[in-house]
């Protein structure tokens, strides 16, 4: 067989793979979708993410697990794959909604500081939709979310300080406040921001080296 028609067939079967008929890729959707509906007929989408601890995939797990549209989610690579896990079910979400006995996805909950142990302070006195936890459910929350108010706090001493902000077309265009803070969260807080400034200034020491 000559090389140029070896060629010309792999290019046409590639191109049969890519642009299927109409009927056969509208028979594939509907598979797909059926396939992917989690077991006991609850609504959303399974996902499975191969490489969830790279670059990409770490943002996108984060995506995927905040989109209302996933039910299950499954994250696979060949190392750091726990990790990786655990930062994204240790999410507010899930554990407030356990606690509330509701639906993950009909909670918010903001969560401010850093990436991990005390640095991340969950505002659970701002929890939407409202309610209210007993002290021993505000320790059990926040040491969950953390490991697996009458005053406006301003943050401007650390350098970086997860925080929330309004997204627009060209990116971040507003860094919002706090907001009102409980005497647990303040406390919360001022704990977050020593243990920062330690680890902030040992990253910026690590990267001048």
């Amino acid at each position: 067989m000559q090389p140029g028609s070896e060629a010309s067939r792999r290019i046409a079967r590639i191109n049969s793979h890519l642009h299927p008929p109409v009927s056969q890729m509208e028979e594939t959707s509907l598979l797909r979708r059926a396939n992917c509906r989690s077991k006991g007929g609850a609504s959303g989408f399974k996902v499975a993410i191969l490489g969830a601890a790279g670059g990409i995939g770490q943002p996108l797990a984060l995506l995927m697990k905040m989109n209302p549209l996933v039910s299950v989610l499954h994250l696979y690579d060949v190392v750091n794959a726990p990790g990786v896990t655990a930062d994204i079910s240790h999410m507010d979400t899930g554990a407030v909604a356990e606690v509330l006995g509701i639906d993950p996805r009909d909670v918010n909950v903001p969560v401010v500081g850093g990436h991990a142990g005390v640095t991340i302070l969950p505002l659970l006195s701002q929890v939407s939709p409202p309610c209210s936890f007993t002290p021993e459910e505000i320790s059990y929350l926040t040491d969950r979310i953390q490991n697996g108010g009458t005053e406006v706090v301003e943050v401007t001493e650390l350098p970086f300080f997860a925080s929330k902000v309004r997204l627009g077309r060209c990116g971040v265009e507003e860094v919002l406040p706090l907001g009102p803070l409980n005497e647990f969260e303040r406390a919360g807080l001022e704990k977050a921001q020593k243990e920062l400034a330690v680890s902030i200034q040992k990253g910026v020491s690590f990267i001048r080296k």
